[in-house]
C-alpha cells in the first residue's frame, strides 16, 4: 500500500466518521469503528476502481432541508449544510409552508 493510498483511505474514514457523528450525535469513540468497517468494506469491494456515487435529487435535498428546518436548524446553517443559497433555502421552506 502506497502512502497516497493510505492517505486517501484515512481521508475517507475521517469523512465517514464526521458524517456518522453529525447525523447521529454519536461520540467519535463510537463512530470511528463504524467508519472503519465501512472504509474496509468499500476498499474490499471497490478498491482501485472509480466509484460513481449519484448526486441526490433536488427533491431529496429539498426534503432534507425541510426536515432539518422542522428540527429547528437555523437558515444560515441549512445553507452551509446543504450547499444552497439563502434564497434557495427560503424558497424550499416557503414551498412547503404554502
Amino acid at each position: 500500500m502506497t502512502a497516497d493510498t493510505i492517505d486517501r483511505a484515512h481521508e475517507l474514514r475521517t469523512i465517514i466518521t464526521r458524517v456518522v457523528r453529525e447525523s447521529t450525535g454519536m461520540h467519535e469513540r463510537l463512530a470511528l469503528p463504524i467508519a472503519q468497517a465501512v472504509t474496509v468494506e468499500l476498499q474490499r469491494r471497490y478498491g482501485g476502481q472509480p466509484l460513481d456515487v449519484p448526486a441526490p435529487s433536488k427533491d431529496d435535498r429539498n426534503q432534507a432541508i425541510i426536515d432539518a428546518w422542522n428540527l429547528g436548524t437555523p437558515v444560515k446553517d441549512l445553507g452551509s449544510k446543504f450547499g444552497a443559497s439563502r434564497s434557495t433555502i427560503y424558497r424550499v421552506i416557503g414551498r412547503r409552508a404554502g
